[in-house]
């Protein structure tokens, strides 16, 4: 059961990374059309 937990902790941390990865690179595109 600890390691189900686990998996499912490290899965949604690494989602959340993403879409915060995603985040900073569609500003980065936003602030270069600006521009």
């Amino acid at each position: 059961a600890l390691l189900i937990r686990y998996e499912a902790k490290a899965l949604n941390w690494l989602c959340l990374n993403i879409i915060g990865i995603a985040v900073c690179f569609v500003r980065k595109i936003n602030r270069q059309l600006k521009c």
